[in-house]
């Protein structure tokens, strides 16, 4: 029989307010979203990069400039003359290019790049939430802990009072009394340390989600780990490799690679470009005459790249070497969340079946304390048998929630790997986080 550590605790301390609203893993998801900085950072390098793309393609787009002139002369030689006139000029120029192949393989490679930048967001978010898991499951943990250390204490001190009792009427010896107080000094250690790392692990959380959230809910005593366990590792494989966003993101660089180096061998190629013209100029001086003009005129420009100094060549090289390099990133990535995915899985199935072997645990320990507190009534067991069977007590049932926490981060990082991690598994998760638990009360 499972039984949970709230109706272990005595001393009346209230742990869970029965009209207190604890937070779920979906309200925590949701703060992190609009708080995370790294989200942040990453949102607005999706957006430089989007804006990329339009400036790339701004390349391959007509320009229009206008621009205007007006000077004054002064051809006077002495003060008796008066040499002076004015001159104004407009133009009008379109330019559009024909053929530049830097420039086209330039915006297909910033196409490429914002597609990276997507799939980065994406695995960024996905990130987030498992971030955010395991910081949340972490305040739990360590509130799980600290009830179980607040308990143990409490056995400790109660069995090193009883021990005092009966040394005083002759029972047993003081050094019984002695080694149940250095237990019980051990027992006071330990919640405090318990308490510490609920503070850091609720600082944690907070760092995350930007505010205190001290009531949380935990899983409910009905959670069913075998029941979200994955099936056909193989079709989980297929479907990582090609929908992790660190491998999308990475196969897309190798794209970006690929335009980049045609862009850098276009250096070697002529360019061509049109360009329509009109120019007025207004004369107004005493020599020669006023005149008034207006010249249009279309031009066709080729220019042919003879040498550049083997800046065009070295251009080549460096990019064939950046091309290398994200081809090998892509290959390590798929590599690595191939193993990750199987690794992960075969992690999975453990969970599963420890939990169940911690809950079994936790009945055969209450069992073995039961049993062990009988025999010290009758002296046939000591204090040091009583203080290790309410140690190991305790201490599996922090066990078996550890082993239920495990499974469901590993859960989310499992869907991670697998490239499918979004909103709808936190949300799915939720229907099994309905108890509330409150952790400063705890403190």
């Amino acid at each position: 029989m499972k039984r949970s550590l709230l109706s272990l605790l005595a001393g009346g301390t209230i742990l869970i307010s029965s009209h207190s609203y604890g937070i779920d893993l979906s309200t925590a998801y949701a703060k992190a979203r609009s708080f995370d900085s790294e989200l942040a950072a990453a949102q607005a390098q999706r957006d430089a990069q989007q804006e990329g793309v339009a400036l790339s393609k701004a390349g391959l787009l007509p320009t229009l400039a206008a621009g205007g002139s007006i000077s004054a002369h002064d051809l006077s030689r002495d003060a008796s003359s008066d040499d002076t006139y004015t001159s104004k000029g407009l133009s009008l120029t379109l330019t559009q290019s024909l053929y530049d192949k830097s420039v086209w393989e330039g915006y297909e490679a910033s196409k490429a790049a914002a597609k990276q930048a997507d799939a980065t967001l994406t695995s960024n978010q996905q990130a987030l939430i498992v971030r955010v898991a395991t910081a949340y499951f972490d305040v739990l943990r360590a509130w799980e802990a600290l009830q179980a250390a607040r308990s143990t204490e409490k056995a400790f001190e109660q069995a090193w009072r009883q021990a005092q009792e009966r040394y005083n009427v002759g029972l047993i010896a003081i050094t019984e009394v002695h080694e149940s107080k250095a237990v019980y000094d051990s027992g006071v250690v330990a919640r405090i340390n318990a308490k510490g790392q609920l503070d850091v692990a609720l600082e944690g959380l907070a760092r995350l989600v930007g505010d205190y959230t001290p009531e949380l809910n935990t899983l409910s005593d009905d959670f069913k780990a075998r029941a979200l366990l994955p099936d056909n590792v193989q079709s989980w494989e297929d479907q990582a490799l090609t929908q992790n966003p660190t491998i999308q993101a990475a196969r897309w660089a190798v794209e970006a690679a690929t335009r980049q180096l045609e862009a850098s061998k276009a250096g070697h190629y002529p360019t061509a470009s049109l360009s329509a013209g009109y120019t007025w100029s207004d004369y107004n001086g005493p020599s020669p005459a006023d005149d008034t003009q207006g010249d249009a005129a279309l031009t066709l420009s080729v220019s042919v790249p003879l040498y550049t100094g083997g800046a065009t060549s070295a251009a080549v090289r460096q990019a064939q070497a950046q091309l290398r390099q994200a081809q090998f990133t892509l290959e390590t990535a798929q590599r690595n969340t191939r193993v990750q995915l199987r690794n992960l899985y075969a992690v999975l199935t453990t969970n599963a079946q420890a939990i169940e072997a911690r809950q079994q645990e936790i009945v055969s320990n209450e069992s073995a304390l039961k049993a062990t507190r009988a025999g010290y009534e009758v002296g046939t067991r000591n204090i040091v048998e009583v203080l290790d069977a309410e140690r190991n007590y305790y201490n599996s049932l922090v066990n078996f929630a550890n082993a239920r926490f495990d499974f469901v981060v590993n859960l989310l990082t499992f869907r991670q790997a697998a490239g499918t991690l979004t909103q709808a598994d936190v949300d799915e998760l939720n229907r099994w986080l309905t108890r509330p638990v409150n952790t400063l009360a705890a403190n």
